[in-house]
């Protein structure tokens, strides 16, 4: 930040980063030429000599001056862009190869991505609504998911194996992992979970312990 005498007949540019100072020149000449506010964004420099992304509105003034004069109103805006990066990102991650689902706090299915549709045969349109038991192959007790909730209510995260089926009737072995998203107030918006097929280490097992302990010729 800079004191008021330190930017008094100052041009602005000479606060604009040097990167986006041709650019800041290009739109501030096309401000002047227009009636309406004009808008813009770019990296602003302090008197430290670090940067932060600013939002500048410029309006030309319509009183008869000598000099024509623009009003120009200016906003940090790094925790915005910031905020709208670790969305982006988290968007691109929620539509990786793993299979990924989101809840609300009650447990009720919000969103899945594709890879979760592969992995149960499910739409999200035939998923939403539901909790994670639609995909209940019956090899669990009754117990097993009040348990789960119960666990993961008190301590934001819950793992375990746990045996599913596709919507095709296949049985497969899957490990579940689920984790508390919290709201700014601290109380738990939502929970994300990711699934994984374990299915195939599962045979894997079987067929090692079925080499260790049974004669190849015999069985």
């Amino acid at each position: 930040a800079a004191g008021l005498p330190q930017l008094i007949g100052r041009r602005l540019a000479v606060f604009v980063a040097a990167t986006d100072r041709q650019g800041w020149h290009q739109f501030f000449l096309n401000a002047l030429r227009q009636p309406q506010q004009q808008s813009c964004e770019l990296h602003m420099e302090r008197s430290d000599g670090t940067h932060f992304h600013a939002e500048l509105h410029c309006l030309r003034s319509s009183a008869t001056t000598p000099v024509e004069q623009v009003r120009v109103t200016l906003s940090d805006i790094s925790a915005r862009q910031q905020a709208e990066e670790e969305l982006r990102v988290a968007a691109i991650a929620f539509e990786s190869q793993q299979a990924m689902l989101v809840t609300d706090a009650s447990g009720i299915i919000v969103r899945i991505n594709r890879a979760l549709a592969r992995l149960t045969g499910y739409s999200a349109d035939e998923v939403l609504g539901h909790t994670v038991a639609l995909f209940n192959a019956g090899r669990q007790d009754q117990a097993f998911y009040p348990q789960m909730w119960q666990s993961l209510q008190e301590s934001g995260s819950w793992h375990g194996e746990l045996w599913n089926r596709h919507r095709n009737g296949r049985i497969y072995a899957e490990w579940l992992t689920l984790s508390a998203v919290s709201a700014p107030d601290g109380t738990t918006s939502h929970y994300v979970g990711s699934l994984s097929e374990i299915s195939q280490n599962q045979a894997a097992q079987v067929e090692i312990n079925r080499l260790a302990y049974y004669d190849a010729l015999t069985q």
